[in-house]
């Protein structure tokens, strides 16, 4: 093809594909665009996404990292036009590769016309969890699939009480956005749905949606959150044939922000500006939209509203709330004092791509190999796995997998402990522990155990609550007290930057099955 115009425009071909030269039959005729010379591909993908869902082409890969170069996952083959090599693809691709043509597409700068065969499959069917064990009541249907980023409908109940009304109850993830209509009156739910982020596009994780939300594409990310939340209230109130009287929102801090269209350029860099995080409404198609509140840049509504829903800031005894995932967010306390922190745990406990595993999966994978042996408690596989890997239920654990279990187990474990030492108090001193979220839903008592992201003395208090989070903006919906405004003013937060020593506690914590450490430098309250 000819890509020397003089419009500044070139041809775009794209086809869905694999790296052996297979084109799908649905997108063998490939989609044609013309964009502008030297754009980025990934960018393109990005923008055109939703059209060419349509078309049988799955724009991006999930999980990836917004042109970071980290993670290596949007490879594409260029059947013609290849740009040269840049760095990030000299660093993740082999020689043949790149002879090939195979590039990156996030550092892929398009100078010419071209050919380009996407080879990352569509997105795999993701279980949300709808459930909430919590302690004021048990809460909405088991779980919803999002397959291909087609949003799931779950169970539905008899219709709602025409006197009392009803009102949409929203846990907005960084991955997967969960939904319940819920009646005013007694919080019984109604219908169930749920559906893929479409800020997933822009990246995996919080770090990638605030750069590209800083980078230009706040407004589209609204758009597009906006329209999927508002087709989801429809596809509620259709299922009850009902009304909603108003929207409550709980999401961790850029996603709220996303939401409401506010930059998020002050949680880019230290010292991390959450911006305005208070209890507050907004106006969405025509509905009332409330936004739970949240105590900083990085534990936002969504772990306000978890806390909310377990009732810890009733209780009487220290309680430890967790939600893991890419992110680790944990509060340690009762209605005397809250502490809380975050942690950032990678894609082990999110779910890893590369190993094809769940988080609570791959966590009983490993303790079994702990327990037979095959893995030893510094992480290493036992030959002859060490090279190759091991295959368990036709998954192939690798090394690295490992690594990256480790450094996540790692980073909780650190942020458990450091709370304990600074709220004074030790591990058999909490009275229960709160697992929240997908993760912590599968993930099984023992196992965390075994492999050491909860201390020994946890033992016979974890409580598995599910959808905390969800469940929480049901309870607010509901009452829409002030206890909830009160209760994210007193929390604090700990930076575990800002830590004597964390560096070398956090190191001292990558082995497996670790007893608490720091007993005895441990005030107590």
């Amino acid at each position: 093809m000819d890509g020397h115009g003089t419009s500044g425009q070139i041809r775009l071909t794209l086809r869905q594909g694999s790296y052996d030269g297979k084109i799908s039959e649905e997108a063998a005729k490939g989609v044609q665009l013309c964009v502008s010379r030297n754009s980025r591909l990934l960018e393109i993908l990005q923008e055109y996404a939703s059209q060419l869902w349509k078309q049988g082409i799955w724009a991006v890969p999930d999980g990836h990292c917004n042109g970071r170069g980290s993670c290596g996952k949007c490879r594409v083959h260029f059947l013609t036009g290849a740009p040269l090599p840049s760095h990030a693809d000299r660093l993740h691709l082999s020689a043949d590769e790149l002879r090939k043509g195979i590039r990156l597409s996030c550092t892929a700068g398009l100078v010419q016309d071209c050919e380009v065969v996407l080879c990352w499959e569509k997105a795999s069917r993701m279980t949300v969890v709808m459930e909430a064990d919590v302690p004021w009541q048990s809460v909405g249907a088991n779980q919803a699939d999002c397959v291909d980023g087609v949003p799931g409908t779950g169970e539905q109940h008899e219709g709602a009480d025409e006197e009392s009304g009803c009102f949409v109850a929203v846990d907005i993830g960084t991955t997967t956005v969960a939904m319940q209509l819920a009646e005013a009156s007694s919080g019984k739910i109604l219908a169930t749905h749920c559906f893929m982020n479409p800020g997933r596009i822009y990246g995996a994780d919080i770090v990638s949606r605030i750069q590209a939300a800083c980078s230009g594409s706040l407004k589209q990310m609204q758009a597009e959150l906006q329209s999927m939340l508002t087709e989801g209230i429809h596809i509620l109130l259709d299922a009850v044939e009902g009304n909603a009287k108003y929207v409550v929102c709980a999401g961790n801090t850029a996603m709220e922000h996303i939401l409401e269209g506010d930059g998020l350029e002050g949680m880019r860099t230290a010292p991390f500006d959450a911006g305005n995080i208070s209890l507050r409404e907004l106006e969405m198609d025509g509905y009332r939209v409330i936004l739970m509140p949240g105590v900083s840049a990085f534990v936002g509504a969504d772990i306000v509203a978890g806390v909310y829903a377990c009732g810890m800031q009733q209780a009487e005894k220290p309680c430890l709330y967790l939600d893991l995932g890419t992110n680790g967010e944990m509060v340690l306390g009762c209605r005397k004092r809250m502490l809380a922190t975050a942690v950032a745990a990678g894609p082990a406990f999110e779910g890893n791509v590369t190993a094809g595993v769940y988080g609570a999966d791959m966590t009983a994978m490993i303790a079994g190999l702990l327990q037979r042996g095959i893995l030893d408690r510094a992480g290493l596989l036992q030959e002859p796995y060490f090279q190759t890997g091991i295959e368990l239920d036709g998954i192939r654990l690798t090394q690295q997998n490992v690594r990256e279990f480790q450094l996540a187990k790692a980073a909780v474990r650190c942020g458990i402990e450091e709370l304990l030492q600074a709220y004074g108090i030790m591990a058999e001193e909490v009275d229960k522990v709160y697992l929240a979220g997908g993760f912590g839903y599968f993930l099984k008592e023992e196992d965390a155990l075994c492999t050491g992201i909860l201390p020994e003395e946890f033992a016979g208090r974890v409580i598995s609550v599910g959808n905390a989070a969800l469940a929480g903006a049901v309870r607010f919906g509901r009452l829409q007290d002030e206890e909830l405004s009160r209760l994210a003013e007193c929390i604090a937060v700990i930076n575990l930057a800002e830590q004597e020593q964390f560096g070398e506690h956090y190191l001292s914590l990558l082995d497996l099955h670790m007893n608490s450490l720091h007993k005895a430098e441990n005030k107590r309250m």
